[in-house]
């Protein structure tokens, strides 16, 4: 018996191989670490825990309403039929990966032509939430506008726990927070598009108080996307606006009145977080990418390179096509 619950644990593992065989699901920034034996650690108790458990929820229901067949079963096709319920758990929760998390292209932090944009969108993986900065005060939303992607205005400094930030900090909704040092590197190359406002500690009597912080916040509204940008819209429970595939698209005129901050005229993002707190979304320069990778230590998947193209001629192909 003891080498059935075994092979039963063993089936519940599959979802975790699985996805630590996939190179670009779950990327360790550092090469050293990025392989297959350490996704193993991080995939497999997590996918076996749950694979685990949904497996229990066939088994059990079986045993309670149809115990009498189990002896028919048994003799039909041994004990080993127990097994199906975490293979095909196993083969259901992978289906469900393949199909919605498993991407098949290329993320564009492999991309051989990475480096070759003139302007990402800086979404930090990394992210302070909301339990930390509680005490800042926004102004609230307006009421019955669920068919419309509302932020809530900030109110005054942001509040935050001096103790938990780095030298750059990037909140869940999208704040921008630096210390004294990377200001004077955003001074010393000249770096363009924000203004400062201080950020207050939340700790009063905190013994780091000689520290300071700042808010960028951003001066320069882009334009809206591209006609060829697909902006999607979902209401499940609440409303989540995206850009599909994160294929971010601009008129390359932008060129001509873009900063190295600016952030984007829509709103995107959703209240369930998924894919992220309603915010408008920084978009950065070359120029400013390539310094907080070099300076602050920012990583390639941080970042997601724009693409110009010319709306005249995607307006024109589509009369030609009609």
């Amino acid at each position: 018996m003891d080498y059935m619950i075994q092979l039963y644990f063993l089936l519940s593992t599959l979802p975790g191989i699985y996805l630590a065989t996939k190179k670009y699901f779950m990327v360790i920034p550092n090469p050293k670490y990025n392989r297959f034996i350490i996704k193993l650690l991080y995939c497999v108790p997590a996918l076996g825990s749950l694979t685990l458990i949904l497996s229990l929820f066939p088994l059990y229901t079986f045993i309670l309403f149809f115990d009498d067949f189990t002896p028919f079963l048994v003799e039909k096709f041994t004990i080993y039929i127990t097994l199906l319920c975490p293979l095909l758990t196993s083969i259901f929760l992978i289906s469900i990966l393949k199909k919605y998390f498993i991407r098949t292209d290329l993320p564009p932090e492999f991309r051989p032509d990475f480096m070759d944009h003139e302007l990402y969108v800086f979404m930090p993986h990394n992210q302070i939430f909301r339990g930390a900065f509680q005490n800042t005060k926004y102004e609230s939303q307006i009421k019955g506008t669920s068919n419309k992607l509302l932020i809530s205005k900030q109110i005054g400094n942001l509040i935050l726990d001096f103790k938990i930030l780095n030298q750059i900090n990037f909140t869940a909704t999208g704040a921008l927070v630096i210390n004294e040092e990377a200001l004077e590197i955003f001074q010393k190359n000249n770096l363009t598009g924000y203004q400062m406002q201080p950020v207050s500690d939340s700790n009063k009597s905190s013994s780091v108080s000689d520290v300071l912080y700042h808010q960028v916040i951003p001066l320069n509204t882009m334009p809206s996307f591209s006609t060829k940008t697909i902006v999607q819209s979902k209401n499940t429970p609440h409303l989540r606006v995206f850009v599909l595939n994160d294929l971010f698209y601009y008129n390359a005129d932008v060129m001509n009145n873009v900063f190295d901050f600016n952030v984007t005229s829509e709103i995107l993002g959703s209240h369930d977080y998924v894919p992220y707190l309603p915010q408008r979304l920084w978009v950065v320069s070359k120029k400013a990418m390539i310094i907080l990778l070099k300076d602050f230590k920012q990583t390639k998947r941080d970042f997601i390179p724009v693409i110009l193209v010319n709306d005249e001629n995607i307006t024109q192909l589509k009369e030609t096509q009609n």
